[in-house]
């Protein structure tokens, strides 16, 4: 059968040749309003259109004031709030391509856990007390996000996933699960605090942690 008529039954798709040149970014990492901004347009270009560098020009809608588009992507201080739809151009020598993408600028993100308080109690010779789960929420979709433990080392928390739930998640939050090890402590009441932290936050909550070791 020949090669044409090959292409006639598979999907047509299939038989066009990939553009020499895409933008692959669609939204933008979310920017905050006063501070210094930087985020890179990720491209792909084939070898075979490779006849000098890429360059990035507005082509419709507006940047938020601040930002400049630059051959990196886009970088400056956002001076304004709110969200951007914007279409740029990318070209060389070769080839042209133009995408529409998304910015959000936003106030700092705020952090939220679903308690201010944890308690754990271990008689000693028993078992060791179940792990407790904190949810961790944020004003921002998918934000990374770190918990410490302020050097106790009896106590443990680990991240279910490290980011806080995305836009149209059925999550309330990311799960902390949060253990002690008793085992090796005297009898008597330890304190700490979880401090959960973020990229420019604007607060870091912290949760107190009590620990009773009770001698039978």
């Amino acid at each position: 059968m020949r090669p044409s008529v090959v292409c006639a039954l598979v999907l047509l798709s299939s038989c066009l040749p990939a553009p020499a040149l895409q933008i692959r970014t669609d939204k933008l990492p979310w920017a905050v309003q006063g501070q210094p901004y930087q985020a890179q347009i990720d491209m792909v270009l084939e070898d075979r259109c490779i006849k000098a560098d890429v360059s990035f020009a507005l082509v419709a809608g507006t940047l938020p004031r601040g930002l400049v588009l630059t051959s990196f992507g886009l970088e400056g201080t956002p001076r304004e709030m709110g969200r951007f739809r914007f279409t740029i151009r990318a070209a060389n020598d070769c080839v042209s391509v133009v995408k529409t993408v998304e910015l959000f600028v936003t106030a700092k993100p705020v952090l939220q856990v679903s308690t201010n308080e944890l308690t754990f109690e271990y008689h000693v010779g028993g078992d060791v007390p179940k792990p407790q789960t904190v949810l961790v929420a944020s004003t921002w979709p998918n934000l990374p996000y770190s918990v410490a433990t302020n050097g106790a080392e009896w106590l443990r928390a680990a991240q279910t996933n490290g980011v806080t739930p995305d836009i149209g998640s059925s999550l309330s939050g990311d799960s902390a699960i949060v253990r002690v090890n008793p085992e090796k402590l005297a009898p008597g009441i330890y304190r700490t605090t979880l401090v959960f932290t973020t990229w420019m936050g604007a607060n870091a909550p912290e949760i107190s942690v009590t620990l009773k070791i009770v001698k039978e």
